[in-house]
């Protein structure tokens, strides 16, 4: 590699400043400006004017393996940099170019260099710097041409290999020292004031105070009061406090922020109050008295040092870390980076209104776009400290400037003088609901300033930041029991509190609350926001989330992915997981979606890659892996009958009554009639209700048995007189699904098997042929161990869970998607011989643990209660039975048991069997007798 001139850093910023005033305003094309541009960038840090002799090159020609397809890396320095370059008009776009620019790092690798750490993607007037092997998903680091002199650090590695780039330009340690001097401050103010009795001081009175003291000197460096005039007096007070002045400071700072609450300019006229604002907003409404010390007002004075111009507003976010302790763990609170909030924030706001302001070419119909844009209402249904309504707001005023600038060419293009005052996009549009208190504070400071900040980097005349424009939008409430208010747009971080903690977190009332209110049993609390806010959505409104990344898996998915998909969302962007930065210490999946979209949205990817379809499980395709019906397994599973009239139910003295008749054999017909809930929950296993069932007779044979017909003749037959369907109406006495498949399946058969259509476990029993087994079972017509025990199995398990559909949150089992796709294994005499045996051990053993449950007086002894119990601890002996049954499955199978701890794989080695099986099953046929 060429050598090159070591430059100090301030060479390199007078390079970079030289190079922002040569190129500022530039309106050329890429092609036009790009090399240029690249290589005075490139000059700037390594003082080498020709970049061949560093051995980097421009227009790298570059072999995609993508069907012989080509492309030419903009600039490309091996073992440094990728540079991709884009023209200024796609600064506001440049976030859809990330495809192209992570396509070209990923196949630029040869044998003699790796694909390079950093990639940089730049519109001149904008840069994004990224590591796209260590961080995929997001850039490292973002700023604007005029920014780059003091975010000369982030592009560091440009002075060559080894150097390490600092990101986050001045803003970036500022931020971080001062979040550290005000946390400090809380800190020990909290350490002497918090639980004294001789102090009548609340937490909340010391967050409030740290807060009003940062808005303040935030507010004096953006020149929202007189500069440095709180500033000047935390020093006067800090010269003051070891002299023989006797002052209070806690009461002097009290006056002084105190006094910008008041409407009245005479409360704001002498000394350091004189030219004061009037704040309003409810921020200064209450100011507390703390006495403070010698070192807290040196702390003070220390903070307003810092240049606060460069804070990032986001710093709330630290400080509600910070200041909310502990607590924050029992809301699932955790603060967010500004770079995952963007993958938030741009497929869901941005793209789509770039696409339309895109599509939009007349100036009318541009300021048509902007009275709209300047209507977009955004809400965060847990806004913590108020970080995705912040950058949401930022974007979208750069979005409204973008805008304006569009209207102003199309305006001067039609001959027409531009407009002098257009709208502009106002706070209140941000909605937010979190239930902690201080972080609505916090919440509301951030937005207050972001609105002071954009209003600096804006200049939009008559959007002034102060008086405090009302945030009253954003609320202290639960949300998932309250009213969402009506918006174009939902985004947020809702919080992470795993299913299993939900209860000691929230309490029982809670848990009883979810599975009451959205009827999908407790799952992970975040997955409930996704319900609530597709059920909230109107048709073509957007939402994104990130939640922990079980929404893309069984259960949790079915509550909330495969809940809203069946419900019209189409998943537009998405990252299928990755690792959430911070005290979390989770893994996530980040969802964008539309509901019920008038057309197909385009640009669709997942993780950064572009795809056609995104599933529910977070995969390519427009659903979960697909799975064939096997030939061999057809014709054995079926639902049971469906009555179609509630006259054929028997109270169990009508049946009594009818089953003591003597002029025929009412057993014939007066039936045992089993439900779901006999086999979740009746200790015996046997039937609770009755049912008439005449089977296929025809209804002169039906009239043998005359009592029971008549029953049917008046409860039954009127109703069935209005019935649609023809042979439901005039085969009035047969049930109107009697299900004749079924009944010649089971003619030969000494019992069956039944399972639940639906609940909370898949439970497997043994049903009588005297039985009805009703519409709310299923039956599968095999009478032997070996079929038995397959199905009761973990792999027949987890297959269901995957192909089933859902109710609530309980599987809900599909004979067509569950019972006839699932590749049963090889039936073999060693094999089955196992797990007939392991299977009769489990019955027997939860037949013992419900004897077990009914004997201690238990109300609940079904198998429910057993397996609910044995999850806890209870049953050792059916646990062991279960896993020497999984065992020998595992055997069958010829898998490692060590299967039994990865779900993931299961799944694989069944899809792999179902797919090749259904490819050529001739020698598939598990239900013939063994070999």
């Amino acid at each position: 590699m060429g050598e090159h001139m070591q430059r100090s850093r301030a060479e390199v910023v007078k390079s970079l400043e030289a190079l922002v005033e040569s190129w500022k305003g530039y309106t050329g094309t890429e092609k036009a400006g790009a090399q240029t541009f690249i290589n005075q960038l490139v000059q700037a840090y390594t003082g080498e004017a020709d970049p061949r002799k560093l051995d980097a090159s421009h227009e790298a020609h570059l072999p995609l393996d993508e069907g012989n397809k080509h492309g030419f890396i903009d600039f490309f320095w091996p073992g440094v940099v990728l540079i991709e370059m884009k023209g200024p008009k796609e600064s506001v776009r440049l976030a859809e170019h990330r495809p192209q620019m992570l396509r070209y790092w990923k196949y630029c690798a040869t044998e003699e260099f790796p694909a390079p750490q950093f990639t940089i993607l730049c519109s001149f007037d904008r840069f994004e710097v990224w590591e796209p092997g260590r961080y995929p998903n997001a850039p490292r680091d973002v700023f604007s041409l005029a920014e780059l002199p003091d975010f000369v650090d982030s592009l560091a590695f440009l002075m060559g290999q080894g150097k390490t780039p600092s990101y986050g330009g001045p803003g970036q340690k500022i931020t971080i020292e001062a979040s550290k001097n005000m946390i400090d401050l809380f800190d020990r103010l909290g350490r002497r004031f918090i639980g004294k009795d001789e102090y009548d001081l609340t937490e909340d009175q010391l967050r409030r105070f740290v807060v009003q003291c940062t808005w303040t000197l935030f507010a004096e460096d953006l020149a929202l009061i007189p500069p440095k005039r709180f500033a000047n007096l935390l020093k006067s007070l800090d010269d003051d406090a070891h002299g023989a002045k006797m002052r209070i400071p806690g009461r002097e700072i009290q006056s002084f922020l105190g006094a910008m609450n008041s409407k009245n300019a005479m409360d704001r006229s002498e000394g350091f109050l004189a030219g004061l604002p009037y704040v309003n907003g409810g921020l200064l409404e209450d100011v507390p008295y703390i006495p403070l010390t010698a070192m807290d007002v040196r702390d003070l004075h220390n903070a307003s040092r810092f240049d606060w111009r460069y804070v990032n507003p986001t710093i709330f976010g630290s400080l509600f870390e910070g200041c909310l302790g502990d607590r924050r763990r029992q809301f699932g609170a955790h603060y967010t980076h500004e770079q995952d909030i963007m993958q938030i924030v741009e497929p869901t706001i941005l793209k789509p209104w770039r696409d339309r302001i895109a599509a939009t070419t007349k100036y009318k119909d541009l300021e048509a776009l902007l009275r709209e844009l300047c209507d977009f209402k955004v809400l965060d249904p847990a806004c913590g400290s108020g970080n995705f309504l912040y950058v949401a707001y930022r974007e979208i005023r750069r979005l409204e400037h973008y805008l304006k600038d569009r209207i102003d060419e199309a305006t001067q293009a039609a001959g027409k003088h531009p407009r002098m005052h257009l709208d502009f996009y106002p706070i209140d549009n941000l909605h937010g609901i979190e239930i902690e208190p201080f972080a609505v504070q916090i919440a509301r400071l951030t937005i207050w300033m972001g609105h002071a900040q954009m209003s600096r980097e804006l200049n939009v005349q008559g959007d002034d930041p102060l008086p405090l424009h009302d945030l009253s939008t954003i609320i202290e409430a639960d949300a998932l029991k309250s009213d969402w208010p009506a918006v174009d747009a939902i985004i947020g971080n809702p919080p992470f509190i795993g299913s299993q903690h939900i209860r000691k977190s929230n309490g029982d009332d809670y848990i009883d609350f979810l599975k009451t209110e959205f009827k999908a049993g407790v799952v992970d609390l975040c997955a409930y926001w996704f319900r609530k806010a597709n059920d909230s959505m109107q048709d073509g409104h957007r939402a994104g989330l990130v939640a922990t990344n079980s929404v893309s898996q069984n259960k949790a998915r079915g509550a909330s992915l495969d809940y809203i998909i069946a419900n019209g969302a189409v998943i537009t962007d998405a990252v299928s997981s990755q690792v959430w930065p911070g005290d979390a210490a989770v893994h996530v999946s980040i969802v964008n979606w539309v509901k019920s979209p008038s057309l197909p949205p385009s640009g669709r990817l997942l993780d950064k890659m572009p795809v056609e379809e995104i599933s529910s499980s977070l995969k390519v395709g427009n659903a979960n892996p697909t799975a064939s019906k096997l030939a061999p397994n057809s014709g054995l599973s079926f639902q049971g009958c469906i009555p179609v009239g509630k006259g054929f139910l028997l109270e169990d003295s009508e049946a009594q009554a009818l089953l003591a008749l003597t002029d025929a054999n009412y057993a014939d017909v007066v039936l045992p009639h089993l439900g779901s809930n006999d086999i979740a929950d009746s200790p015996d296993l046997v039937p609770s209700g009755w049912i008439i069932d005449f089977g296929l007779l025809d209804l002169d044979d039906a009239m043998a048995y005359p009592a029971a017909l008549e029953i049917i003749r008046q409860r039954v037959k009127p109703i069935r007189d209005e019935n649609r369907r023809k042979t439901t109406r005039e085969k009035w006495w047969r049930h109107g699904e009697a299900r004749p498949a079924m009944r010649t399946a089971l003619a030969p058969l000494s019992r069956f098997i039944s399972v639940g259509r639906h609940g909370k476990r898949l439970l497997f029993i043994w049903g009588d042929k005297a039985w009805c087994p009703s519409d709310a079972t299923n039956v599968i017509a095999r009478d032997d161990d070996w079929t038995f025990g397959v199905l009761a199995s973990f792999a027949h398990k987890a297959w269901a869970w995957e192909q089933s559909s859902t109710l609530k949150s309980d599987i809900r089992y599909t004979p067509s998607t569950t019972f006839e796709t699932f590749p049963f294994p090889n039936r073999t005499t060693s094999t089955s011989a196992a797990i007939e045996m392991a299977v009769a051990s489990v019955v027997l053993e939860r037949s013992n643990a419900s004897a077990k449950l009914v004997s201690q007086g238990k109300k609940q002894a079904g198998l429910t209660a057993v397996y609910n119990a044995m999850d806890e601890g209870a049953f050792a002996a059916l646990r062991l039975a279960h896993q020497r049954l999984d065992e020998a499955v595992c055997k069958a199978y010829g898998w490692s048991v060590s299967v039994l701890d990865d779900n993931e794989e299961v799944m694989n080695q069944l899809y792999d069997l179902n797919a090749s099986l259904s490819a050529d099953s001739s020698n598939y046929n598990p239900f013939a007798n063994e070999s």
